[in-house]
């Protein structure tokens, strides 16, 4: 999809702004995936205590808690509703023997309906959102499988294709093929960082800094 010149080039600049701390890598990312690595236990039986531990952060809760922005919340009072349904629905999240865009889509899809069930069960109430969409569903995927996945962010992709050279980006960008190119920026990317960040190795999440820092864009 880009240009493996151009995309050489960044890289080195991308490399250089590294060392000379004129950009500097998010230490949040690397922190929930760790608390999530440490606590995810799908069999407690607590499982609404084992995800709010599972999503605790020293550094910030940013990624599940700002403005007009409430997905754990939300999880939360569909584990207190149904408990055994939301284990079904990360159980298939988390499948790998399963197509990606399937798990996304019928995860999305999931919660949509278990929002119908919170809200025939408390009809005075009036919700808006679940806020589990492809981007949250993404999150979830890099915390358990941090080798595989990152952040969805197709809008900040699309722009750090173009400045790679590629030829035509489309205008919506499957998650199956997003997923897989930021796997082979990550296989590129490591081949020159050598031992420099050994705790980003095989990542997506360092090709998804190379992406924020191409367009400039706000991280997540």
């Amino acid at each position: 999809m880009f240009s493996k010149a151009v995309f050489d080039q960044k890289k080195l600049e991308f490399i250089k702004d590294l060392q000379l701390k004129r950009f500097s890598l998010e230490p949040l990312y690397l922190d929930v995936i760790s608390q999530f690595q440490k606590n995810w236990d799908k069999e407690r039986i607590d499982f609404a205590v084992m995800y709010d531990q599972s999503l605790q952060s020293k550094i910030s809760n940013r990624l599940w808690k700002t403005v007009d922005h409430f997905p754990k919340e939300m999880m939360l009072q569909f584990m207190e509703m149904s408990p055994y349904i939301v284990r079904e629905v990360f159980d298939d999240l988390f499948n790998e023997e399963k197509d990606i865009t399937g798990r996304v889509g019928r995860f999305t899809f999931h919660c949509d309906e278990l929002l119908n069930m919170l809200q025939e069960a408390n009809s005075t109430k009036k919700y808006r959102h679940h806020y589990h969409d492809a981007f949250v569903a993404s999150l979830y995927l890099m915390l358990k499988f941090p080798d595989r996945y990152c952040l969805y962010n197709p809008d900040a992709f699309s722009k750090a294709m173009a400045l790679l050279g590629a030829r035509k980006v489309p205008d919506v960008i499957p998650i199956d093929n997003y997923f897989t190119l930021m796997r082979t920026i990550t296989k590129f990317l490591s081949e020159d960082l050598g031992n420099e960040y050994p705790e980003y190795a095989g990542k997506p999440i360092l090709a998804l800094e190379m992406v924020y820092w191409l367009v400039g864009a706000e991280k997540a």
